[in-house]
């Protein structure tokens, strides 16, 4: 007789209230929830208080967006800007490339449209990308199997690390918005060698392509390294434990694959960047590259690693810093919490993940070094393709980091696994090892504040041997700040360190265990984050940009002509791209990357910083003070003299801004305001006709007679080829400006005996072409850095066009790549699903 089976009785069910929360059955959105908050808080005069970040690379920007607006209104790409440095492409160079990033473009208008309903920030569109950003290393590190809670804590360290929070406050935004696709392109490249299939080599190259159209070459450079480090590390990895090559080559050429795409997709951009890299002072010469001593200028010093621990060690940017980086705005700092989990990772358990970043950590940190340590960054600088295009090593830190926040995420992963595992004996080991790495780190941390506390002197000594030493004010204050830095840091440490040691040997929920991480992960990140942030009202932003007397008189001239503000680098004074905001066309201004032409010529005319201070001397008075002198006449050095003047008359620059008299016969003062302004007599018409031709065929020879005082660029122009033809006196030839905008430049010329016509507008081959009569002429270089065209006798029209083919070519790739790509995201999806 079958025996009756008895019956089970169910567990009452537990109500959902008391055994459940929103974090817990809604993880992904609650992270999305509390990042967001948190951005909103911290960025709240930004976005309740209508205030703005004023940097001065921010206001550098927004000088170039009267121009591009009106050209764009007017149904014209700007292309070329001619407001700066006479005249130099504005999209090749990235100055300039509106409209281009398809995704950033949606999220602009996107945002302009909400804000004719709800008022929203511009600056709304980054703390959307921080958001973007920190929900990418959440997904990146959920990917891996990594607990919802530790996910969360590398979400929110790398949202608020001081330098990418100092990136977009100082102004470089596209250094921020180029670093945030860093997650997913190394999560998608992940899955692509794992999985190798057309559905992730879409994606790849899709994420590795919009990184690119986000327009910052160098953060897109080194995102590559880290791509080619870890396909190496996964290589390794994979024969070791699969013995099997042909998988591995077949990731590599997939790989390969989705970065010539993801080139392909931004050829709209980089084509035309490739071909002005051979004309600009990053690839323009013999070298193909930067001067070494140039480009590893901002080297990071081994000595600055103190700040990763104690930010204002060095002091705190500006005025109180004493390092090795002149200009430095803000501390390398990773924030302790971080530091002391990444270390965890490593005692607890050093996986693949762990190694792999920890090794991208070790790798940048020394190519960051540069100059102070070259034995990465000099073979590399020499070897490594393009490498040598980038200035300042210290920029690699992004992937340094990156690493360390993942690094940190797993570390409290491990952490709160180990608690979880239930396996007394593994908690046993792992607590003295972790119980020891707190004494170590203490101890280090007790020995540093000991070393300041009670070496005063010494570091008073090592301020006043640095590279740019304080003065006394300065220096007790950097003081202050070191030390009260160092204070907190052990404050910190300590409790972190005990809550670690007491969530291992108690009851504590991981839960609280987390959010009291967290909570102090955020403590230690906004105290020095608040000190870089500094919103100031928008009406600053509008009286920054308010029109000046000075502006109103040079506006009400006749163009076109040409202006040189004279800075001396004095409180007040206007930055050099200021006036583009006004579109005055500037001799001088700001730009990383020059036409090398133009460079050249100011380093050999020692122009802009030699010109105001031919003139003056340093003297002393009566009473022995020191006072400045005007400099007689046969004390000026006669080879800048000339060679200024010829330079400024050439480029018709017509006037000269100055807060300081010009004691110059060549200059006549007209007006009297906010700044003196000064008319050149001499300045040369923007077109004009010569009466002699010299050939040079060397720089040298070149700059030796432009300075040599025998050079009138009115009656001589410096060709560097024998021409073809020969020219006779330009008294009775004229040419008029009959039209002027960015791309289009037309005269007529009435030519009596066959001519030369210089034109006052930069040299530059790839894209400005000239036609007379309708039909295509050869453009001379001439002067080193202008241009000009042979004319025959009679009446004619001339246009000057830049009409670069590399832009067209670019944008017909570009839009074929990028339909071609969704169609196999679709076409994968699809075979997927069947």
């Amino acid at each position: 007789m079958a025996k009756k089976k008895k019956k089970k009785t169910l567990a009452k069910p537990v109500s959902q209230k008391s055994q459940t929360n929103f974090f817990s059955t809604h993880p992904n959105w609650s992270a999305v929830i509390i990042l967001f908050v948190l951005l909103i808080i911290f960025y709240y005069p930004i976005v309740f208080e209508n205030k703005t970040m004023m940097p001065p690379d921010t206001l550098t920007a927004k000088s170039y967006r009267n121009f591009m607006n009106d050209a764009l209104k007017d149904g014209t790409y700007p292309l070329w800007n001619p407001y700066i440095f006479s005249g130099m492409p504005s999209y090749a160079s990235l100055s300039s490339a509106p409209l281009v990033n398809i995704v950033d473009t949606i999220i602009n208008y996107t945002i302009v449209g909400i804000g004719y309903v709800i008022p929203l920030t511009p600056f709304m569109r980054i703390i959307l990308n921080y958001l973007f950003f920190g929900l990418l290393i959440y997904l990146l590190l959920k990917s891996l199997k990594v607990n919802r809670y530790a996910c969360l804590f590398a979400a929110i360290a790398a949202m608020f690390i001081p330098q990418f929070v100092a990136f977009t406050s100082f102004g470089h935004n596209t250094k921020f918005l180029s670093l945030a696709l860093i997650p997913l392109i190394f999560w998608s490249v992940n899955q692509l060698l794992n999985k190798r299939n057309l559905l992730f080599f879409a994606i790849t190259a899709l994420a590795m392509g919009f990184q690119l159209l986000r327009a910052h070459v160098q953060v897109c450079y080194y995102t590559y390294i880290l791509i080619g480090l870890y396909f190496i590390y996964f290589a390794i990895i994979e024969y070791r434990e699969t013995k099997k090559i042909p998988p591995i080559f077949q990731g590599l050429g997939l790989l390969t694959a989705a970065a010539v795409v993801a080139l392909l997709l931004s050829s709209v951009m980089y084509i035309s960047v490739y071909e002005y890299s051979h004309y600009s002072i990053r690839g323009g010469g013999a070298t193909g590259g930067l001067d070494y001593g140039y480009a590893s200028s901002w080297s990071f010093s081994p000595a600055e690693m103190m700040t990763f621990l104690i930010p204002s060690f060095f002091g705190f940017g500006g005025a109180t810093y004493w390092g090795q980086m002149p200009f430095t705005d803000y501390p390398l700092y990773f924030g302790i919490i971080i530091f002391f989990f990444a270390g965890l990772a490593f005692v607890i358990k050093r996986d693949r993940y762990v190694i792999f970043f920890g090794i991208v950590a070790v790798v940048s940190l020394i190519i960051s070094f540069g100059k102070h340590l070259p034995i990465l960054y000099e073979p590399m600088f020499k070897f490594l393709p393009f490498f040598n295009k980038f200035r300042v090593p210290s920029m690699i830190h992004i992937l340094l980091d990156f690493s360390v926040v993942i690094i940190a995420g797993l570390g409290l992963h491990y952490l709160i696994s180990l608690k979880e595992s239930a396996n007394e004996k593994l908690i046993k080991q792992k607590y003295r090892a972790i119980k020891n790495y707190f004494y170590v780190f203490g101890s280090i941390g007790i020995l540093i504040m000991l070393i300041i506390a009670l070496g005063k002197g010494m570091i008073f000594n090592w301020m006043a041997s640095a590279a740019r030493p304080l003065n006394p004010g300065a220096q007790q204050l950097a003081y202050k700040m070191a030390l009260t830095d160092t204070v907190v840091m052990l404050v910190l440490l300590g409790i972190t360190g005990s809550l670690a040691l007491y969530f291992i040997n108690s009851k504590m929920k991981a839960n609280l265990f987390s959010v009291s991480i967290i909570s102090l992960l955020i403590i230690d990140l906004w105290i020095v984050d608040f000190k870089i942030i500094d919103p100031k009202p928008v009406v600053n932003e509008d009286a920054f940009f308010r029109k000046t007397d000075t502006v109103e008189f040079l506006e009400n001239q006749t163009p076109p002509f040409r202006i040189f503000p004279i800075k001396l680098n004095q409180p007040g004074e206007k930055p050099d791209n200021w006036w583009m905001y006004f579109k005055l066309q500037n001799v001088y201004g700001y730009h990383a990357a020059k036409i090398k032409i133009y460079q050249e010529t100011m380093e050999e005319l020692q122009f802009p910083q030699s010109y105001l201070f031919k003139y003056f001397k340093q003297g002393t008075d009566a009473q022995g003070k020191r006072t400045v002198q005007i400099r007689n006449p046969q004390e000026i050095q006669s080879d800048l003299l000339f060679g200024h003047q010829a330079f400024l008359n050439m480029l018709n620059c017509k006037y000269l801004i100055s807060s300081y008299p010009i004691p110059d016969t060549s200059c006549q003062l007209i007006s009297r305001g906010g700044s003196l302004i000064y008319e050149n007599k001499n300045v040369l018409p923007r077109a004009f006709f010569v009466d002699e031709i010299k050939v040079l065929h060397t720089k040298a020879e070149i700059f030796n007679f432009i300075k040599s005082g025998k050079f009138n660029p009115a009656q001589t122009a410096i060709l560097e080829q024998q021409p073809e033809f020969n020219i006779q006196s330009g008294a009775d030839n004229k040419a008029e400006l009959i039209s002027y905008d960015l791309h289009n430049i037309k005269l007529k010329a009435s030519v009596a005996a066959p001519g030369l016509m210089v034109l006052s507008e930069i040299y530059y081959p790839a894209g400005w072409n000239a036609y007379v009569d309708g039909k295509k002429t050869k453009i001379y270089k001439t002067n080193y850095i202008l241009r000009s065209i042979f004319l025959q006798p009679g009446e004619h029209e001339i246009e000057f066009k830049f009409e670069p083919s590399s832009f067209k070519l670019g944008l017909i790739i570009s839009l074929i790549t990028f339909v071609g790509m969704i169609v196999l995201i679709v076409f994968s999806v699809r075979k997927k699903r069947e």
